[in-house]
């Protein structure tokens, strides 16, 4: 009479351990899940990243060819006098990054191409021209961004990178 007790009791903890198996088993995959979309978004970032560095050199070795009356002039895409004391500095102003508004780079493998501006700085007194390039590019999506700027100096026959950093996401 006790064996026909016992029958039930393995199949109920049979069905507890396909449950708890199961339970992991789907907590593994969200995990995986989740560790493929963190990776995914990285790359997406570090190639938004790689985009606007090749913007920004390409700004910097542009930025000493242009004519000091080009800097301000309309019809000049990307080519800045610094901003009015108050206003929005350049690159966060509404319409630089579209349009006529900045320089483009041809670069594939992105979502959108990265775009460059450069803005006249001043002129040192040993003549010494400085300059502020601002790059923006997107990665393998539209929604990952970056933002890069740099200061540089041309002395008329070298130029030298004065500072670099990575600015927040502008619209």
């Amino acid at each position: 009479m006790a064996r026909l007790e016992e029958r039930g009791a393995v199949l109920l903890m049979a069905l507890t351990m396909l449950a708890t198996l199961s339970i992991a088993a789907m907590a593994g995959a969200q995990a995986s899940a989740l560790e493929l979309r963190m990776a995914r978004n990285a790359h997406d970032g570090a190639l938004a990243l790689a985009a606007a560095e090749a913007a920004l050199a390409q700004g910097q070795r542009l930025a000493n060819t242009f004519p000091a009356a080009a800097f301000g002039d309309p019809t000049q895409r990307g080519l800045y006098l610094p901003a009015p004391f108050g206003a929005p500095v350049r690159w966060r102003q509404a319409g630089v990054w579209s349009g006529q508004g900045s320089r483009v780079v041809s670069l594939t493998g992105v979502a959108a191409p990265p775009r460059f501006i450069i803005e006249w700085v001043t002129t040192r007194a040993d003549g010494t021209e400085v300059f502020r390039v601002t790059a923006r590019a997107a990665g393998g999506t539209a929604a990952a961004r970056a933002v890069v700027q740099s200061v540089v100096a041309w002395d008329g026959a070298n130029m030298q990178r004065l500072s670099w950093r990575e600015l927040a996401a502008v619209p």
